[in-house]
Formats: C-alpha cells, structure tokens, sequence
C-alpha cells in the first residue's frame, strides 16, 4: 500500500494533478484512519487510464525536449530511453520505488505505448549506472 506522498513521488506527477486525478475519480484507493492508502492493483488501473498516461508522456516529452535543447538542469546530465515489451504493473511500481531512492535532481518516467512501454531517465553518471544496473535486475 502507498499513501498520496509516495504516489507523487512515484510518478513525478504534482500533488494538485493526482487530487484532481482523485476527485474525477480515476484514482481509487482505500481510507484508513483519515488517510488514504492506494494498493498495486489501484496504481495499475490508474496507470492504465488514457488522461493519465497523457499527463504522464506529457511531462517525459518535455523532460526529453529539455535535454535535447540543452535546457537540463546539469550540462552533465545522461538521457537513457528504453522500451520494453512486457513491462507488469508490479516490476513498473518496483522501478518507480528504486527511482526515489536516488539522489535528486532527476527526471523519470514511464509511459505506455501499446502493451509496450518506454522508460526515460535523465540524471548524473552515478545515478544513470544505478537505474541501468538496476533495469538489468528486474527484467533478467
């Protein structure tokens, strides 16, 4: 279970857009004690939905463009984009997991394309090598 914070930090996506996202009801979860709490089958059909795969391929086109045109944070920021085939729900919520325990700052998404999916990644050399190292884990 993931609370509303874990979610924002998952997805890159902001607070004000997962509220809405909440209010228009295409993200369900469950409420305990006041807070509220989204499960991995919730992310998944949030994930699945075409206004939120928009948003989110929104944001990695303009991180790409950024990159491209020399608009990155850091002159020394990596770009990797790689697509993959059969990318689950599960291994998806693992690698947004393990994106957040990277230092900051970076930029991240997944997005669908088809049953397929594309990751982008744009951050140090350190960092880069880490999401490399662990894509190589997951999906082996």
């Amino acid at each position: 279970m993931y609370d509303l914070k874990q979610l924002i930090e998952m997805f890159d996506i902001p607070e004000r857009t997962i509220r809405r996202h909440i209010k228009l009801g295409l993200l369900e979860g469950e409420k305990i004690k006041n807070k509220w709490f989204y499960s991995n089958d919730d992310i998944k059909k949030y994930l699945d939905r075409v206004e939120v795969r928009k948003t989110i391929k929104n944001k990695a086109i303009l991180g790409v463009n950024d990159y491209f045109y020399g608009f990155s944070r850091n002159s020394e920021d990596i770009c990797i984009i790689k697509h993959f085939k059969n990318l689950s729900s599960s291994k998806i919520i693992k690698l947004s997991s393990f994106i957040n325990t990277l230092s900051k700052p970076f930029k991240f998404s997944i997005n669908p394309i088809g049953k397929a999916h594309s990751v982008v990644f744009i951050g140090d050399f350190e960092d880069t090598e880490r999401v490399i190292k662990y894509l190589k884990e997951i999906l082996s």
